[in-house]
């Protein structure tokens, strides 16, 4: 009876913080139609991801309108130094999904002490990432356009513009770091003001600069552009994130230094099955060079590939979010079945939705090809290759969507390991005997892409099956931060240490 009276008390005191420190959050003491959520609900938590996600998308796709106003030139030194632009993005995917890990499961847990310690050594870590990015991103620009071409105009463009973003790394770190933050609190909508605030600065100083200052038609402005709108963001972002956390909180190196362990520990894996896709599409590239028809075959596949990222990637993304959350949410709960059960919904739902997706890019190939090339038979082949998009979207809205609720328990290592082995190990060496010694060519390479895929997907159900959610590294480094006497009283440290 004593214990009930703890779990209740507990239960109540972790509400009701719950309710004061994040509006609108779910956590296991909702009313039971708000606990069990539904895919509405999970639509309605994904829709701010996906606006967020969209307008990233929109200034890349303005910034590379304006590069092809100014030719060739511009457009491979833009395409150059976003090599450099998209490396930050995958160290900062590894690391927020740890942060969203981390946040998600103690708001879940009602605690809300330790959930703002780790919101702040969080920000201090992605402050340090930040400034490692700036540095890098001075040092390495000539050597990295020098690496990619030879053409000294655009060695010299390309060199410009990443030493200019360089400036925009911090705090570009910060505003990822802000918005993982944001997503696992339950208050994803911030993530939308904050990037719509970000795209009207970043796409109004480069049109402005663009087409009514003189002298400035060049891809300088652009970075310039996006080095103040995402300071912007930053400093909109920091006032959102005081309003959450409205009390001074003590620094303690030993704890930091600690978090900064088990973020690594859950964000490093994310970081190289993130780099398990780069890599492969770039190997895969390359063996398209040594096929005939090269240039050809290259631009096929890079027309399908933009074509299903234009369709596919922003709605998965920010429905693979939504899922990490969730499921974090759940199992610092300690709702481990609510989490699977969840996790497997969301997975079947977007297998669905990019079935249909599929569907209607097979459908519409021949129009969409039509509008991106002038080439005959890169449309050819093109067209052809976006008839698998019926086979590959369902395929890899289940691999990345049960990996997204793997993140989200704190589980990395065991999707990182499927996709090692499936993009790397096995997708490369089929690839090659498919494509040359098969002499199937670009078919072959498609085929060990599909192939591989499908490994992937199995894998990727093996270990969502088999993984045990109860001993996730995130519960594990639970201790780790000092909570106060009363976040001790919550559920999930009753579950981890006992009543006693």
């Amino acid at each position: 009876m004593q214990k009930e009276n703890v779990e209740l008390l507990a239960q109540q005191r972790s509400h009701t913080r719950s309710e004061k420190f994040a509006p609108g959050f779910v956590t296991e003491h909702a009313p039971a139609a708000i606990a069990d959520i539904s895919l509405g609900q999970s639509l309605r938590t994904a829709l701010p991801m996906f606006l967020s996600l969209s307008m990233i998308s929109a200034i890349s796709l303005i910034d590379i309108t304006l590069a092809g106003i100014l030719g060739p030139t511009a457009q491979a030194a833009l395409g150059i130094a976003d090599q450099i632009v998209f490396l930050n993005m995958l160290v900062m995917t590894g690391f927020c999904a740890g942060v969203n890990s981390f946040v998600s499961q103690s708001f879940g847990a009602g605690r809300l002490s330790q959930a703002r310690t780790q919101m702040k050594y969080s920000m201090i870590l992605s402050s340090i990432v930040g400034i490692v990015a700036t540095a890098v991103g001075f040092c390495a620009a000539d050597p990295v356009a020098s690496a990619f071409t030879s053409n000294p105009a655009v060695q010299e463009q390309a060199a410009m513009f990443i030493r200019l973003c360089a400036f925009g790394n911090l705090p570009w770190a910060l505003v990822m770091c802000q918005g993982a933050i944001f997503r696992a609190s339950g208050n994803a909508r911030l993530c939308v003001a904050q990037w719509l605030i970000i795209t009207l600065l970043c796409v109004g100083g480069e049109l402005v600069a663009f087409f009514i200052l003189p002298g400035c038609r060049s891809i300088a402005p652009l970075a310039v552009s996006w080095d103040l709108a995402v300071f912007a963001g930053f400093l909109v972002g920091n006032r959102s994130l005081k309003k959450l956390t409205p009390e001074s909180i003590p620094f303690s190196l030993s704890d930091f230094a600690a978090h900064a362990r088990s973020l690594l520990a859950v964000g490093a894996p994310v970081m190289v099955a993130e780099m398990c896709w780069l890599f492969s599409n770039l190997l895969l590239f390359s063996l398209l060079s040594v096929l005939p028809q090269p240039t050809t075959n290259q631009a096929a596949w890079t027309l399908h590939l933009k074509i299903e990222e234009a369709v596919a990637y922003v709605p998965l993304m920010a429905w693979c979010q939504a899922t990490a959350t969730i499921t974090g949410n759940r199992i610092g709960a300690a709702n481990h079945q609510e989490a699977r059960r969840i996790s497997a919904r969301m997975a079947v739902a977007a297998v669905l939705v990019m079935f249909i997706l599929g569907c209607v890019t097979a459908l519409t190939a021949p129009l969409a090809v039509q509008l991106a090339s002038s080439d005959a038979e890169v449309k050819r082949i093109s067209q052809q290759l976006l008839l698998g998009s019926i086979v590959t979207f369902p395929m890899n809205a289940l691999t990345l969507v049960l990996s997204a609720a793997l993140e989200g328990a704190g589980s990395t290592v065991m999707p990182m390991t499927v996709n090692l082995v499936g993009l790397i190990v096995v997708r490369l060496p089929m690839a090659w005997l498919l494509a040359v010694p098969g002499c199937l060519g670009i078919a072959g390479v498609w085929m060990a892409k599909c192939l591989s895929n499908a490994l992937t997907v199995c894998g990727m159900l093996v270990a969502f099956k088999r993984a045990n959610w109860r001993k996730t590294q995130t519960a594990d480094s639970a201790s780790v931060i000092h909570s106060t006497p009363e976040d001790e009283l919550s559920p999930v440290w009753i579950y981890i240490h006992g009543a006693d």
